[in-house]
């Protein structure tokens, strides 16, 4: 059977349990193989992380602890400069070869905002798109330069509507090329509250892996507020 490996980015600055749900999540309605979660180094659309890269490639492998099909990939964060998807993606697919298929796996959110990602054109000949989207979401009328993927959903009620049935089955089939588009549970956490409470002097109590929290503690990470995307 041919496989079939997940790609979940993020800053995971640092990764809490909304990100892990997500990630079994996934996993289990797509049946992938294996779930590589790439933390971005200098990320493009972003503020710089207050993490290191070390310290949340550290806290991701803390929090994986136990979970054999999700795996911590650090390219981006042993790159200098800026990562871009399709460069993730082109050296996933030259390392994997040609008969692997490969999903990225994207928000609602950010899917409607790639036609301003580094060749974006591209990256559907690199790789499957799963778009992440919350129960009752749907895709706009007006694509507007994402109309030129049109032709790659997979909406049929049998394909990605079914998503513990035939949609992972379409995946599998090819190697790249396909959008699905499955509903997952929404969880009400982010990042970004979590730095917030640690700054305020509060545990973060169940939001993070105790783990995680731990290696918060040792390190004094997220002693100053901010502002920054949730991630």
């Amino acid at each position: 059977m041919r496989q079939h490996i997940g790609v979940l980015g993020g800053t995971f600055d640092p990764v809490h349990r909304g990100h892990l749900r997500m990630a079994v999540e996934l996993v289990e309605c797509m049946q992938f193989d294996k779930l590589l979660l790439v933390p971005v180094g200098t990320p493009p659309h972003r503020n710089v992380p207050q993490a290191s890269a070390a310290q949340r490639l550290a806290m991701l492998r803390l929090a994986i602890r136990g979970k054999p099909r999700l795996v911590v990939d650090d390219r981006e964060c042993r790159k200098a400069s800026v990562a871009y998807t399709f460069d993730t993606l082109a050296e996933l697919r030259a390392q994997r070869g040609a008969a692997c298929a490969i999903s990225f796996c994207v928000g609602s959110d950010a899917f409607l905002g790639m036609h301003r990602w580094h060749r974006w054109r591209e990256l559907p000949g690199l790789a499957h798109i799963v778009v992440m989207t919350r129960p009752g979401w749907d895709i706009p009328q007006d694509l507007g330069d994402l109309e030129a993927w049109r032709h790659r959903f997979c909406r049929d009620a049998d394909e990605a509507q079914d998503v513990t049935g035939s949609a992972p089955q379409r995946l599998r089939e090819a190697v790249s090329g396909r959008i699905v588009f499955p509903p997952l549970t929404p969880v009400d956490i982010s990042a970004t509250r979590v730095r917030r409470r640690v700054a305020g002097g509060q545990s973060p109590g169940l939001l993070v892996p105790g783990a995680v929290w731990r290696y918060i503690q040792r390190n004094a990470l997220y002693q100053c507020a901010d502002s920054t995307d949730p991630a």
